[in-house]
């Protein structure tokens, strides 16, 4: 718990050194070269105080509409933007002032510029019909006071919009975010009603199997007894999201091996093998619901119409489980279905798995049912 509000704050304080970094270089630094370059405000000499004040009201305005107006006004609800465009005004007359008012004391300090005759030690005459210099002086002045004054009020409002873009930005990615999360508890909660329903399913035919030797073979279904503890143990207890394709091929030779057990000699062939570099990692019971199927519908009194079983991973990482099995059926006979819950369940699975890495193709040829799953290797980056 504290570990995780140790990330929070420190995400809070990347976050708030962040955007004062974005402020610094986007509106300050400029400004301070500017003043270094052409004195504000027809000074000789750049104006530190007024440097750092306005500096300091780009930061303020920026923060404020972070942490306080977005909040309480647009985040709130769309219709209070007349709220927010207020309180901006406001916000923009107080810089304005305080930007004045810096600029009042500024001029008091340092004192007005003297004329250049002055400067030169003697008065200047020019001839009646020119104009007096002060008055394209002050006109000039009072055109560069202009410029600095819209420039300041652009980029404070241009502080306004940073704050609502990055804001909003932060809002959408944590919504964002919450979503993600909420399709992944749902997606994990569907996918353990799933295995819940998996289960009894898997233990039901298991148990007709062991019901079917008591009467033939007592001592057999004790042996399958102890095969199906194996086999529960697996189901109940190892719990993880995924296996090692090995341990599920393990998991289908013991499944087979007990239902073999009713059989006639060769009524199954099964191959198991891995030819990937890397071993690979699949959902656990992921193949059990295909095997089911055929001893279910297979024609397995008959050992030359046996139950084909191949379980591989591929050098290049696909996974290949590819199941077929003998059935009879009259001519004037529908195609057997796809499956009942177990393999509707199965598909389910795959989609919330691995979305379009893994198909599963079941058609029927003659009269052999086959189903095929293939699972292709995630791309690497």
């Amino acid at each position: 718990m504290s570990s995780a509000l140790h990330k929070i704050d420190r995400k809070k304080w990347v976050t708030f050194f962040t955007h004062l970094l974005v402020i610094v270089m986007l509106f300050i630094l400029p400004d301070v070269l500017l003043g270094y370059s052409r004195p504000p405000w027809g000074h000789d000499k750049p104006v530190g105080a007024a440097l750092y004040i306005k500096s300091a009201l780009f930061v303020l305005v920026f923060y404020v509409n972070y942490y306080v107006l977005l909040k309480r006004s647009l985040l709130t609800s769309p219709k209070r933007v007349w709220a927010f465009v207020g309180w901006n005004l406001l916000l923009v007359l107080f810089v304005v002032v305080v930007l004045y008012l810096t600029q009042y004391i500024n001029n008091m300090e340092v004192g007005e510029p003297l004329k250049e005759g002055a400067r030169m030690g003697g008065h200047h005459h020019r001839p009646p019909e020119m104009p007096e210099p002060d008055f394209f002086d002050s006109r000039l002045k009072l055109l560069r006071s202009a410029s600095f004054w819209i420039r300041d009020i652009g980029m404070v409002v241009m502080t306004i919009g940073l704050s609502v873009a990055l804001k909003l930005g932060e809002n959408w990615s944590d919504m964002e975010q919450r979503h993600q999360e909420m399709l992944a508890t749902q997606k994990a909660e569907e996918l353990n009603n799933l295995k819940s329903q998996l289960n009894p399913h898997f233990l039901f035919n298991t148990l007709n199997t062991i019901y079917a030797l008591i009467a033939v073979s007592p001592e057999e279904a004790q042996q399958a007894v102890h095969q199906l503890s194996g086999l529960l143990r697996y189901v109940l207890y190892e719990n993880p999201a995924t296996v090692a394709l090995s341990k599920e091929i393990e998991f289908a030779r013991s499944y087979i091996s007990l239902m073999e057990m009713r059989l006639p000699k060769g009524a199954v062939k099964a191959q198991f093998f891995e030819q990937a570099p890397t071993e690979a990692q699949v959902p656990p019971l992921l193949f059990i619901a295909l095997i089911e199927n055929a001893f279910k519908h297979g024609n397995t009194g008959n050992s030359n119409q046996p139950i084909n079983i191949t379980i591989a991973s591929l050098p290049d990482g696909t996974v290949v489980c590819n199941i077929s099995n003998y059935f009879n059926r009259p001519q004037d006979a529908d195609p057997p279905r796809a499956g009942g819950i177990g393999m509707a369940n199965l598909r389910r699975r795959l989609q919330l798995i691995y979305g379009d890495r893994a198909t599963l193709e079941v058609h029927v040829e003659g009269d052999q049912y086959i189903a095929m799953l293939t699972i292709k290797p995630s791309q690497k980056i």
